[in-house]
């Protein structure tokens, strides 16, 4: 991948406007007018995906599909501050309706996955020196100590409630 990522700076919604065409309702973009030397790019889904992302090259740059199609959409890029976020997790589900303006934090608290450790507990879950489990959530730099319980599945049960309840998670809401 090249090192170079558009900006708002170096990207504007008429250029993406007049390269792709995008559904809406699919979240597809597709090649308008294509690079120099690609016409067999004309109507192809633009870009590859990489990492789980799908990321597509215009003017000797790279950027995400899920930041073009908000760009194509709404004509502008994402406040100061604010990222394009997938509200279902899925990162390559383009669809507007799955697009949303989300801070740094909220988009990374926007994931499926409880993922284990390097001891095999789930975020959120830790042993107690009294044999029981003890479940925490971080906000803001902060613990916040939620209680000991028995099993790692009552534990984990406490600490994805307070999730939900503490960070704006969409995507495991759905999941739930």
């Amino acid at each position: 991948m090249p090192e170079f990522y558009h900006s708002e700076n170096t990207l504007s919604a008429g250029e993406v406007r007049r390269r792709f065409s995008y559904d809406q309702e699919t979240g597809v973009i597709r090649w308008i007018v294509p690079p120099t030397n690609h016409v067999r790019l004309l109507g192809t889904v633009a870009g590859t995906v990489h990492d789980g992302y799908r990321y597509i090259g215009i003017n000797r740059g790279i950027t995400t599909a899920h930041q073009l199609a908000w760009l194509h959409y709404y004509g502008v890029w994402p406040k100061t501050g604010m990222v394009v976020d997938h509200v279902d997790g899925d990162h390559l589900n383009n669809s507007i309706n799955n697009l949303r303006e989300a801070t740094l934090c909220q988009n990374a608290q926007n994931h499926l996955a409880i993922k284990l450790k390097e001891n095999g507990l789930p975020k959120g879950v830790t042993t107690h020196n009294s044999g029981k489990y003890q479940a925490q959530i971080s906000v803001n730099r902060k613990h916040i100590y939620l209680g000991l319980y028995d099993t790692v599945e009552e534990c984990l049960a406490v600490y994805v409630k307070a999730r939900l309840k503490l960070h704006d998670c969409p995507a495991l809401k759905a999941s739930i």
